[in-house]
């Protein structure tokens, strides 16, 4: 019997620190600090792009035949550009659930934040209407639901 897949609920939470809010030291905040090696082999990110190697700094053009590969040598911070463009593109079908200026911001953030606290009034509002909902809901939230297993 084939299982079909489940609709995403929404708000989904994709990634959460362990640590508390504005901890900038925790281990789970830092940039740079996994290897090539956990980052290939335990993460699985050999091909990250049917385009561009990050590991080999090269571009592949489509092949011209079944035999020919070309590749172009391109520079580090070169690839690293055209992959985070990339991710903004492959991330359009996501817009039509809300907050495209938000997710680009944060991504233009991430690109060239430099470690620095993201701000943003759209997403300040959003986690405030959140919070209002969920309060209204009569306390059965996700944010609660978090709260209470951190006391037990």
């Amino acid at each position: 019997m084939t299982q079909h897949p489940q609709a995403l609920r929404l708000p989904f939470t994709l990634f959460q620190t362990q640590n508390r809010m504005e901890d900038y030291s925790a281990d789970d905040m830092r940039c740079g600090d996994l290897s090539e090696l956990q980052l290939r082999k335990n993460l699985r990110l050999e091909k990250v792009s049917g385009m561009y190697d990050p590991w080999r700094a090269e571009r592949t053009d489509l092949p011209i035949s079944n035999y020919a590969v070309i590749r172009h040598k391109m520079s580090h911070q070169a690839v690293a550009k055209k992959l985070f463009d990339e991710f903004r593109r492959d991330s359009l079908p996501f817009s039509f659930l809300g907050h495209r200026g938000l997710f680009t911001a944060l991504v233009d953030h991430f690109q060239y934040g430099e470690g620095k606290p993201f701000a943003s009034s759209e997403l300040n509002g959003a986690y405030r209407r959140l919070i209002e909902s969920e309060w209204i809901s009569g306390g059965n939230s996700s944010l609660s639901l978090k709260k209470n297993r951190k006391h037990h």
